[in-house]
């Protein structure tokens, strides 16, 4: 969701409720969907009665109050008992409540506090493969960009487990910076054989095939995703900037590229 898919995530967390009726974990991430798409008021209707489930109290306290902060009028005292709930949550979190905190805190962009939260998590759980993982994403999404070198190692301490997609697609994005496209087409492919219709992984793929001017694959790429979602900004970005290519616009592709 960091990526600003929260309709993918809010369609996929619709998808699976209809084989795992009222999951918690999956309620949680359709209520920050809605959150983060504006849909204020849904998003604390559910957000509220996840309060109660031990593993999600933290993080769905730490939702709550980003969702009051987002309304016009801000209620003060529902804020304040927010806050006094948000200290007893954390000072007595465990390794899951941890982790679901600071993935929410890492979606909204507040690394410090994600770094916290699986600092935390990782002293209770120091093989953790979903807190090795994760912290291995808030390295590489760091401005101090010394340290980023840093996250593949987290990535790999995860193990090679081939159906972890966060762990393997924090690996793809690592081997792009490193401008490693093969090896990351690699592993991009891998993550789209067993889930066809993961559209990150499109259009990792997609971004892959552009950095390297290779126009008719990314264009077919494009495609495919608008086919799954017409309204998908990264694809219809990519269009532009293939029509720009065929016209030998490449300052406007080097403007466009992302």
């Amino acid at each position: 969701m960091r990526e600003k898919y929260f309709r993918h995530a809010i369609n996929t967390a619709e998808k699976y409720l209809q084989l795992y009726n009222n999951d918690p974990v999956l309620r949680f991430i359709k209520a920050v969907g809605s959150l983060m798409e504006g849909d204020t008021q849904e998003a604390m209707r559910d957000l509220i009665h996840l309060k109660d489930q031990s593993h999600l109290s933290l993080c769905s306290t730490i939702a709550l109050m980003n969702a009051h902060r987002r309304r016009e009028t801000l209620d003060e005292e529902a804020l304040n008992a927010l806050t006094s709930d948000l200290k007893l949550s954390g000072s007595t979190a465990g390794v899951r409540a941890l982790y679901y905190a600071a993935l929410l805190y890492w979606i909204l962009d507040r690394n410090v506090k994600a770094r916290h939260c699986i600092n935390k998590l990782l002293k209770l759980s120091d093989k953790s493969p979903q807190g090795l993982v994760l912290k291995g994403w808030i390295i590489l999404t760091s401005e101090l960009t010394e340290n980023k070198p840093q996250a593949i190692r987290y990535f790999d301490s995860a193990g090679q487990d081939s159906e972890d997609v966060f762990g393997l697609m924090g690996k793809v994005e690592f081997l792009m910076a490193k401008q490693k496209q093969p090896c990351a087409l690699d592993i991009v492919n891998q993550i789209i054989v067993s889930h066809p219709d993961f559209v990150p992984a499109l259009n990792l793929k997609m971004k892959i095939f552009m950095s390297l001017r290779d126009w008719e694959q990314t264009e077919e790429l494009a495609r495919r995703i608008l086919e799954r979602d017409e309204h998908d900004l990264k694809a219809l970005q990519m269009m532009a900037v293939i029509a720009a290519a065929k016209d030998g616009d490449m300052g406007l592709v080097i403007l466009f590229s992302f």
